[in-house]
C-alpha cells in the first residue's frame, strides 16, 4: 500500500511531533524515531519523506530508508537552533522547511527553503489584572543573553526599581514551567532577548497571552509578510542599551495594552498551531505539488 507522508522524527521533540501529527490526520502517513525506526513496518511506498532524525549513529539507517523510495520527494525539517541549512542525506533534498531561515542563511543544497516557526500553543489563562509590570524569566542558553540580562538587572535596581519586575534567571535546563506561565499572565510587558536560536517558544507564548514584548528586530523570515506575519512588539537594541526607553513608551498612557491586543490577536489569527500547520503544508504543496 502506498501512503501519502513518511516523517522521520525523534520520539523526544514535541514541536516536530505536533505538526507531523497534523498531517496524520489529514493525509496517509507513518512516523518513525529513533526507538522503532529499525522494528517498524513500513509502507511499501510513499510520496514524501520527510527526514528530521540526524543523529550520527541513525544518518546511515535513514539513508538506507530514502534509497528504498527512490520516487519519494524528499522534505529535509529543520527544527534545529542552526541558521544555515544542514546536510543529513545523501540524497538532494526536493524542499528544506527550516525554524531559523534569515536572509543570511547559507544553502550549500541549491534547493528550494521555505520558513516555519515553533508551533506554540496558548498559554493564556484570561487573568484581566496584570499585577506585574516587567517580565522576564528564561535559562542562560547562551553567552549572549548575559548582557541583556545585566540590563535588566541594573534597571530593577535602579532607575526603574519603582516598577514591579519579575526576574529570574537560571541555569541552563533548570526551568520553571508552571511559575512562567502564571507569570506571563500576570505581566504587561515581557522581555525576549536572544539565546541558542533566534525563534523562541517565549515570544508564542508572550503574544497568546497579550503581553507586549520588547525585543530587538528579528531577522526571521518566518515571520515577514510573506509567511506567518508578526510585526507586533516594540523594538530594542540587540545590546538593551535603549532598555528603559522602550519601557517607558510601553507604559505611557498605557500603550501595552494596545500592542499585547495586536499581538494577542495575530497570534491568534497567524500563528497558532493549527495557523503553523497551515502554512507549512502550504508550503510544501506550492513547491511540490498536490499530496
Amino acid at each position: 500500500m502506498k501512503k501519502d507522508f513518511l516523517f522521520i522524527d525523534y520520539s523526544w521533540v514535541p514541536n516536530s511531533r505536533l505538526i507531523f501529527n497534523k498531517f496524520s490526520e489529514e493525509f496517509s502517513a507513518d512516523i518513525v524515531d529513533e526507538l522503532n525506526i529499525l522494528t517498524f513496518n513500513y509502507a511499501e511506498d510513499y510520496k514524501f519523506i520527510v527526514l528530521y532524525l540526524h543523529e550520527y549513529d541513525t544518518i546511515p539507517l535513514t539513508n538506507q530508508i530514502i534509497k528504498r523510495y527512490p520516487n519519494a520527494k524528499l522534505i529535509q525539517h529543520d527544527d534545529t537552533d542552526f541558521e544555515d541549512i544542514q546536510i543529513w542525506s545523501e540524497k538532494k533534498p526536493d524542499l528544506v522547511m527550516h525554524r531559523e531561515l534569515t536572509h543570511k542563511s547559507k544553502n550549500p543544497w541549491n534547493c528550494p527553503v521555505r520558513a516555519h516557526h515553533f508551533p506554540m500553543p496558548s498559554k493564556n489563562k484570561n487573568i484581566k489584572e496584570k499585577d506585574i509590570d516587567v517580565f522576564f524569566m528564561g535559562c542562560m542558553t547562551n553567552p549572549r543573553r548575559q548582557g541583556p540580562v545585566n540590563k535588566m538587572i541594573e534597571l530593577a535596581n535602579g532607575k526603574l526599581k519603582y516598577l514591579n519586575w519579575q526576574l529570574l534567571v537560571t541555569p541552563i535546563n533548570q526551568r520553571t514551567p508552571d511559575l512562567f506561565e502564571e507569570m506571563i499572565n500576570r505581566s504587561k510587558i515581557g522581555l525576549n532577548c536572544f539565546g541558542n536560536s533566534f525563534d523562541s517558544h517565549r515570544i508564542w507564548e508572550l503574544a497568546s497571552c497579550g503581553v507586549c514584548t520588547i525585543m530587538p528586530e528579528s531577522p526571521l523570515i518566518s515571520i515577514d509578510k510573506n509567511n506567518n506575519f508578526y510585526n507586533n512588539y516594540i523594538r530594542c537594541k540587540e545590546d538593551f542599551s535603549d532598555l528603559q526607553e522602550k519601557i517607558e513608551i510601553a507604559l505611557e498612557n498605557n500603550k501595552w495594552k494596545e500592542i499585547g491586543a495586536l499581538a494577542q490577536k495575530d497570534y491568534y489569527e497567524n500563528h497558532t498551531p493549527t495557523e503553523c500547520y497551515k502554512k507549512y503544508k502550504n508550503n510544501v504543496i506550492e513547491v511540490l505539488g498536490k499530496i
